[in-house]
């Protein structure tokens, strides 16, 4: 099996960002597979409130994707670092 068919099997089709290539051969003893689900986050940019739906494992990953990079001056709370649940 790979990671892609082990994730079908449980229902989770989306394209959920994983931390081994979907198409990699799942190891005969298992693994351990960390997933990030997908998350609604209201985004304050300068001002600007956008909400967005993506999946992200911290802050900092969430604010890149959502093509809002923090700059050299930006603040955020919570810190960049901080993952999201």
């Amino acid at each position: 099996s790979t990671v892609d068919e082990a994730l079908a099997q449980l229902r989770m089709t989306d394209k959920a960002p994983v931390a081994a290539s979907r198409g990699s051969r799942l190891p005969l003893d298992g693994m351990a597979l960390p997933v990030v689900s997908p998350k609604n986050v209201q985004i304050d940019d300068a001002g600007v409130l956008s909400t967005v739906r993506l999946a992200a494992p911290t802050v900092a990953a969430l604010l890149d994707a959502a093509g809002a990079p923090l700059q050299q001056s930006d603040s955020v709370v919570p810190a960049p670092s901080t993952p999201l649940a």
